[in-house]
């Protein structure tokens, strides 16, 4: 399986590239603060398609349709991420400079694509994390995906019994804590604390271009 991408805190998230043991570098970024909302959204997720409060939202989204439905970021920063671009032959790291949104006070981070100007990738932090672009707060909305809560308790194997969408499964053996459940319209990614079982840290929706 080949993610959609992947940026230094993944993630796809960086956040899943860089705690499973990848080297990125990191360009000198721009944090711009802006004003934010509080207000925990009601997120749902089915077959790929995201839901903010009953709104869909289909990625690639701008990032204005993202502050009509949360508010405007805590922050911006620019510059902030290294792509990893899978290739038939091996992993070939690129530096595109994409921006990252993020609203701290609700755990959401959104991932604009330079070239397109438009997002394809939203995450939400279920445990804290130590990113420089990592939201102070961990998310404290409710998550749904195809029918199946999705806590900062869950195990990837309550949420395949309880999913009536596909199924989760790894997506690399080498990277026990990553799992994925891709559909055309988009692919959700959770990432499990270590060791195994302990809960989850993340969750993003995202896809390829």
């Amino acid at each position: 399986m080949k993610p959609p991408f992947a940026t230094c805190h993944l993630w796809f998230g960086a956040i899943f590239l860089a705690s499973a043991g990848f080297a990125c570098t990191h360009t000198q970024t721009d944090d711009h603060r802006l004003n934010a909302t509080t207000k925990q959204p009601e997120v749902t997720i089915t077959e790929g398609v995201l839901y903010l409060d009953g709104t869909k939202v289909q990625l690639p989204a701008t990032p204005q349709e993202f502050v009509k439905l949360l508010g405007k970021p805590t922050r911006e920063r620019k510059n902030a991420n290294t792509d990893l671009i899978w290739h038939e032959n091996g992993i070939r790291k690129q530096i595109l400079g994409n921006s990252i949104l993020i609203w701290d006070d609700l755990g959401i981070t959104v991932y604009v694509d330079r070239n397109i100007k438009k997002s394809r990738a939203i995450n939400f932090s279920l445990q804290q994390e130590s990113f420089a672009f990592s939201p102070k707060k961990v998310f404290a909305g409710k998550i749904i995906v195809d029918g199946a809560e999705i806590t900062k308790t869950s195990t990837v194997d309550q949420i395949n019994v309880a999913t009536m969408g596909k199924q989760f499964r790894l997506v690399f053996d080498f990277m026990p804590n990553w799992w994925s459940a891709a559909y055309t319209t988009g692919t959700i990614y959770v990432r499990t604390v270590a060791p195994p079982g302990k809960g989850i840290e993340s969750l993003q929706l995202g896809i390829s271009l």
